[in-house]
């Protein structure tokens, strides 16, 4: 596998394109994960893991640098030697180093050993699921893990990698600001450069909207959800981190190049069941059923689906991702019609929400908490 120089992956930066691999093994489900997942024991890992290469053997032939790899699920490092083994096979499927190897973990489920093993293969990047460092909330969540591991996991993983993510979850019921803030104290004084941020969302074939139908549980209030937000934020902020995408933070220029490519629109291309890919025009999903995955890999059929985006529908999803970030949405890139739209809309809704400057279209972070109202309405008057 070839590396290339930094002056040629500069000159290719505009160009990059993302691979997804999807490892749908867990030791568990957790409650509110809504991702494609099958306990591990339930199907023969060898026998998905040299579907997922088979896959990549055909999709990856044409793969031309610079591309980010990044390997989620699931839980991937729950699968120890094999994944590593599977690692490695890939690697040799691919002409060129990626520009970005992320591997995604979860506390508990692996040494410094077999980090300096993945360390060994490539990866520079571990993103590891957190999520709160109070127990009687990760139990609510049915995390497996407990807040004296998850601390450990953190102190492992930086003592072999200096680029770690933190997963962590914001609204969840019995969470306060103050705890909030705390566990995010405790995260940052480890020295972690990288932070994920993310609302708990009550999805649908989740446990916790199995709960919310019962009346179990309810989301907490629109007031609580905004102030954890915004003082998360503002803690993250004042502890040096660029609040570069509305639910990420990083110090040091770290952002995540992969789900960059997510957020400004560019090709990205899914491995595994239930991943997606998108060629600029269409995208396309994989099944979410393994046996389904399985069966079409080996028999060249792939069973997968596909959505052709209209030109309206591909506008509509650039301005929703380019405002999710702070480099905002580059006017110069709309069409003549639809640029004068925007600065005209703009120019009668509230002052202060959406910023326009310097040739960007930038959302006030202190609107982030109704993100979707307000792009919404955006984009209602102007598609």
């Amino acid at each position: 596998m070839r590396k290339e120089s930094q002056t040629t992956r500069d000159a290719k930066a505009k160009r990059i394109k993302g691979v997804y691999v999807h490892i749908p093994f867990c030791l568990s489900k957790c409650a509110y994960c809504g991702f494609y997942s099958v306990p591990l024991g339930s199907f023969d890992v060898d026998v998905v893991l040299e579907a997922i290469l088979e896959e990549a053997r055909v999709v990856l032939e044409e793969l031309s640098p610079p591309y980010t790899l990044y390997v989620g699920g699931g839980t991937p490092t729950c699968l120890g030697n094999s994944f590593l083994d599977f690692l490695e096979r890939l690697l040799n499927i691919l002409s060129y180093a990626p520009l970005e190897f992320t591997v995604e973990a979860n506390p508990a489920t692996f040494d410094g050993s077999f980090l300096k093993d993945l360390k060994a293969l490539g990866v520079g990047r571990l993103s590891l699921g957190v999520q709160s460092l109070d127990d009687n909330l990760l139990s609510f969540l049915r995390r497996s893990h407990d807040a004296s591991t998850a601390l450990s996991s953190v102190e492992v993983a930086l003592s072999v990698f200096d680029n770690v993510n933190v997963d962590m979850i914001f609204g969840i019921p019995g969470q306060t600001v103050n705890g909030l803030i705390q566990d995010l104290k405790r995260i940052v004084s480890l020295g972690v450069i990288h932070i994920s941020l993310y609302g708990l969302s009550f999805d649908e074939d989740t446990l916790l909207r199995k709960w919310e139908e019962e009346g179990a549980v309810k989301p907490v209030d629109d007031a609580l959800w905004r102030d954890m937000y915004l003082q998360a934020r503002d803690f993250l902020v004042s502890c040096g981190f660029r609040h570069y995408e509305i639910s990420n933070y990083c110090k040091n220029g770290k952002i995540c190049i992969h789900n960059m490519v997510y957020w400004s629109h560019r090709i990205y291309i899914g491995l595994g069941p239930s991943s997606a890919s998108f060629d600029g025009r269409r995208r396309i999903y994989n099944p979410k059923d393994l046996e389904t995955y399985v069966e079409g890999v080996f028999k060249g059929k792939f069973h997968r689906k596909e959505d052709v985006l209209s030109d309206d529908e591909l506008w509509e999803e650039k301005i929703i991702l380019y405002l999710r970030t702070d480099s905002g949405l580059p006017l110069r890139k709309l069409p003549d019609g639809l640029r004068k739209k925007v600065l005209s809309v703009i120019e009668n809704m509230p002052e202060g929400i959406l910023l326009a400057g310097k040739g960007k279209l930038r959302m006030n972070p202190s609107y982030f908490p109704i993100f979707n109202y307000v792009v919404s309405n955006l984009l209602a008057k102007l598609l």
